[in-house]
């Protein structure tokens, strides 16, 4: 009897141990496939939703989750050489959300985007627009008309205006967390 009860309090003891993840992250998020089953993608995030949201008018269901962002802590040492370029655990920090769209009716993923996204989206859609108008006339964009081949006032002013290669770069160089188009329009 005394082995039994001291089993029991074993299995208790050891099942209780387990915590449910709370966040995911980048890394598993980058698995998901537009398409995919609300199972699939809790399995894949190893998380379950933290919210919920149902657009009735659209028959979408978007789900919230919360992932963290990874970095790692090396000391002040090892900053510049070749070991504090791997050295330290991984850890997680910055807490933010990722929104899930579900179509309602047939419950396959449509897209997803992050806070960041929903945050830069504006910007990015604009330079992107800004590189097509500019590679279908580059000369309109540079402000140039078709006899001055001097530039315009407005593309010498100091600080109003962002070159080229940096509206490339930034576009280019930005994380990309717009996986889909934007739904949330």
């Amino acid at each position: 009897m005394r082995t039994i009860i001291i089993l029991f309090t074993l299995a208790v003891l050891g099942s209780s141990c387990r915590t449910v993840p709370y966040y995911t992250t980048i890394e598993k998020m980058t698995a998901i496939k537009p398409g995919m089953k609300l199972d699939a993608v809790n399995s894949a995030l190893a998380v379950t939703p933290h919210d919920y949201y149902l657009d009735v008018n659209r028959g979408k269901k978007i789900m919230v989750y919360k992932y963290k962002h990874r970095y790692h802590k090396i000391l002040k040492l090892e900053i510049a050489s070749e070991r504090g370029l791997s050295a330290g655990a991984p850890r997680y920090r910055k807490p933010s959300d990722a929104y899930f769209v579900f179509d309602q009716n047939s419950g396959k993923l449509e897209g997803y985007i992050t806070d960041l996204g929903r945050a830069k989206g504006v910007d990015v859609l604009n330079n992107e627009n800004y590189l097509k108008l500019f590679l279908k006339d580059p000369e309109k964009m540079r402000g140039l008309s078709s006899g001055n081949k001097k530039g315009s006032g407005a593309s010498n002013k100091k600080g109003k205006k962002r070159s080229l290669l940096g509206k490339l770069i930034k576009t280019i160089l930005f994380p990309v967390t717009l996986i889909t188009d934007i739904i949330f329009k």
